[in-house]
């Protein structure tokens, strides 16, 4: 395999892993009315919604909703791989990380308002699900195959016979 077919496989696998957390249950949350905050129940939303609908939170500038903004840097470390550009792939799919843990934990401790439901709800107490952990595994797998690129532990192209 020649180094461009290594590139279109790494972009065919994270996207597939994106792809994946679309279609899985990316986080579950208890929400509630205030001021009644013992009465709740809980929410489980799909990689879906918070893909379609994140942006919608970013716009109202919501602390938690931010994690969205890693797929835009997600999708521009793909554009970046293609092109061959491995340190600028590396560090845009660690920024997509970076972002995507850091405002989870925003979003733990900074309860979201649940826009558009025409009552004072809000997210409490997230935890991540399996679709929250394929979507942070896409962005690693760029970062990963960035690295290795980078470092010069590329795949081989050939492989070494025992005549040498």
């Amino acid at each position: 395999m020649t180094l461009r077919h290594h590139r279109t496989v790494v972009i065919a696998v994270a996207l597939a892993l994106f792809a994946a957390s679309l279609f899985l249950p990316a986080e579950t949350f208890i929400t509630h009315v205030a001021p009644d905050h013992t009465a709740g129940r809980i929410e489980t939303m799909p990689g879906w919604f918070c893909a379609g609908f994140g942006w919608i939170g970013v716009i109202f500038l919501q602390p938690a909703a931010m994690g969205w903004l890693a797929n835009i840097s997600f999708f521009a470390a793909i554009f970046s791989y293609a092109e061959g550009r491995h340190v600028r792939s590396m560090i845009l799919s660690g920024i997509s990380i970076l972002i995507a843990v850091v405002f989870f934990r925003v979003s733990v401790s900074d309860p979201m308002p649940v826009l558009f439901t025409g009552q004072a709800d809000v997210m409490n107490r997230p935890r991540a699900l399996i679709g929250f952990y394929v979507w942070i595994a896409a962005f690693a797998t760029f970062f990963l195959a960035s690295w290795f690129s980078v470092s010069k532990l590329v795949w081989p192209i050939h492989t070494p016979t025992a005549d040498g």
